[in-house]
């Protein structure tokens, strides 16, 4: 194996922003005023003078797009990649392609994300509470990147196309309910399910691009950006910022994922599809998910917090996200 570490185990590469992403993950976590610095660590002075954005103009994930209509998941060409293990993680093109193989896999395979769910809600100076459960699903492909529909990308670039469907449930029992009680309004509100599909850039040297979202993550394609991957004893972990760094209408948002893989599994050049155990953080306004009851201009926040594992076959998938995301939405696979 060619790949090294420091002293303490960490790469000193990223040591530095993983601190700093850290920091700001507490700091959302602590409420609305929180997430306001999240948005300000993103935000020019002049652009934070003007953060109050009328409603119409206001970011809103839940408008994302629901399905692919042309056949996306499944008409593309299946990336492989150069290389399936040894990789050196002091060298961007190495790094990056251990990080794929860590959330995804180098051989053009599907790959399933089962996860579950809890949501908790806050706002300034007033208590919050739990909001809801959920169990979701991310299916993903990596396709090779056609220059006809992304022009100006480097050779090598993997396309990533993504469906996230999710479905609601109880907080306390984590079973399915059609309504449950908003902890800050005392209302009932109607469970709707999540879905919605996006397409990922993963470019050679460890950038990245958000085709739908660019203020989230647009970076240089053909600079060099070390991917956030460092050894720790026997396994292999990626912290995945999902920071909206540029000011918009957006803030105050915040998404960050970490995963956690057998080091040698990754390494190994003759174990391609590996498992990998995942987790997310993520903080948004209330508003985003409108049958929650709140408006744009409240300040309620939610506070996501998922846990789940990378497989590559359907068998694989827990028979409690068969039952009930893939009965009712059989195009997820």
């Amino acid at each position: 194996m060619t790949h090294s570490r420091d002293e303490d185990g960490l790469d000193p590469l990223v040591s530095e922003h993983n601190a700093l992403s850290r920091r700001m993950l507490l700091a959302a976590t602590a409420g609305t005023a929180g997430a306001a610095a999240i948005a300000a660590a993103g935000c020019s002075e002049a652009a934070q003078s003007n953060v109050e954005k009328p409603a119409e103009q206001a970011f809103n994930s839940w408008e994302r797009t629901k399905n692919f209509t042309n056949g996306e998941m499944d008409s593309g060409t299946p990336w492989v990649a150069p290389k399936q293990g040894n990789f050196d993680l002091r060298n961007a093109f190495d790094a990056n392609l251990a990080r794929l193989k860590i959330i995804n896999n180098l051989v053009g395979e599907r790959t399933y994300v089962p996860m579950v769910l809890r949501a908790i809600s806050g706002r300034s100076e007033q208590p919050g509470g739990v909001m809801y459960g959920g169990y979701a699903l991310f299916t993903w492909q990596l396709q090779v990147a056609d220059p006809k529909e992304f022009p100006g990308v480097p050779e090598g670039t993997a396309l990533q196309r993504a469906q996230y469907s999710c479905v609601y449930v109880d907080p306390q029992s984590m079973q399915p309910v059609k309504e449950t009680r908003n902890p800050i309004t005392g209302k009932m509100m109607q469970l709707n399910d999540y879905i919605f599909v996006e397409n990922f850039l993963w470019f050679p040297n460890g950038g990245v691009g958000f085709v739908e979202e660019p203020e989230m993550a647009n970076d240089d394609p053909n600079a060099v950006k070390m991917p956030h991957v460092r050894e720790l004893g026997d396994d292999i972990m990626l912290t995945g910022d999902g920071i909206y760094s540029n000011p918009g209408k957006h803030h105050p948002r915040f998404t960050m994922a970490l995963w956690r893989a057998s080091l040698e599994q990754i390494m190994d050049s003759n174990r391609p599809l590996e498992s990998a155990y995942y987790s997310h953080q993520g903080v948004s306004k209330a508003y985003e998910k409108p049958w929650t009851g709140h408006t744009v201009d409240e300040d309620v926040i939610i506070g996501t917090l998922a846990s789940g594992k990378k497989v590559h076959s359907v068998d694989d998938i827990p028979d409690t996200h068969k039952r009930l995301i893939l009965e009712k939405y059989p195009d997820r696979v």
